[in-house]
């Protein structure tokens, strides 16, 4: 009799463990599946930069210095579920609801540049360096008493490319561009771009280039903030000089 009422009690201990092992798990879950990311992706972002470059060797390629700066501003709106929520800031957002997302990122790099077969119908150049990225991220939910969320960031870390440049005449060439760099402690932001287009020559040092252009800049979800991804594709516009 004892024995059966022991057996019973420890598959009764058993079958509770049991039920609150399943309980943490759906709260786990409920829990992930209640963050969203905040995503935006605007298909007519315009994409502006200047870069100067010195090289050491002249007009003869080789090895120079680079310097960079850009900038892309970009909207679009987000549907959040029901039962999701987005933070930012100190500020957090539940759904449903619509988020008109407003976002700029600035970025700036210094970094080691080399010039392949200056001069020749085809030109191959690389860069890698440091760079900065400066991210400001507006969320405003539309139609709801909800607050806007708001943050400005910004990140050192290393950057690094290549582009090739077809000369099509003496005065205008062909350039495509790919870039990428990852910022931040543990790298908690990344950064990657391509450009495309055709570079005119005014002058022999200065360079008007027009083209397509996309980039996406990625930071990693903290204890704090959703996780951010913005995604910019637009027209291109950019001024060069060699020295």
């Amino acid at each position: 009799m004892q024995r059966d009422i022991k057996t019973r009690v420890a598959v009764l201990d058993r079958a509770v463990a049991l039920c609150v092992s399943c309980l943490g798990c759906v709260a786990l879950l409920a829990g992930c599946s209640g963050a969203r990311d905040l995503v935006a992706t605007d298909s007519f972002a315009p994409v502006y930069n200047a870069r100067a470059v010195k090289r050491f060797s002249g007009d003869t390629g080789g090895s120079g210095i680079e310097l960079e700066y850009g900038t892309v501003h970009g909207r679009d709106t987000e549907f959040i579920n029901p039962g999701e929520t987005v933070t930012l800031g100190d500020g957090t957002v539940n759904g449903p609801v619509d988020l008109r997302n407003e976002v700029r990122v600035q970025n700036v790099h210094l970094a080691f540049n080399y010039l392949h077969f200056a001069n020749r119908p085809v030109e191959l150049e690389w860069f890698v360096g440091l760079g900065g990225v400066r991210m400001a991220w507006t969320a405003q939910p539309i139609a709801s008493a909800q607050p806007a969320l708001s943050k400005r960031m910004q990140w050192l870390g290393a950057t690094a490319g290549a582009g090739a440049r077809w000369k099509i005449a003496p005065w205008v060439a062909l350039e495509g561009r790919l870039s990428a760099g990852a910022f931040g402690a543990n790298a908690i932001g990344t950064r990657s771009t391509a450009e495309i287009g055709l570079v005119f020559k005014p002058a022999p040092q200065v360079g008007v280039r027009v083209g397509y252009a996309q980039s996406t800049t990625e930071v990693e979800r903290t204890d704090f903030d959703s996780r951010m991804t913005f995604n910019a594709r637009g027209p291109y516009l950019g001024l060069g000089l060699v020295f």
